[in-house]
């Protein structure tokens, strides 16, 4: 199975963390959602819009075990 590996930046603190997705999910919705994991902000209010991307690595599986 295809993972994507999202590397976002909170607009509260700063700090810039990774959230593992399958393929296909909408990293938008997880920019949306997704709380800080060290301030614990919830992106989407007034003081703390989503959080910024700031990278995005696609990891695939091998197609074949060896």
């Amino acid at each position: 199975m295809d993972t994507q590996v999202w590397k976002f930046k909170c607009r509260s603190c700063g700090e810039i963390f990774e959230v593992e997705t399958g393929a296909g999910q909408n990293n938008v919705d997880l920019a949306k959602q997704k709380p800080c994991p060290l301030c614990s902000a919830e992106p989407g209010s007034i003081d703390n819009p989503w959080h910024q991307v700031v990278g995005f690595q696609s990891r695939r599986a091998a197609p074949y075990k060896m």
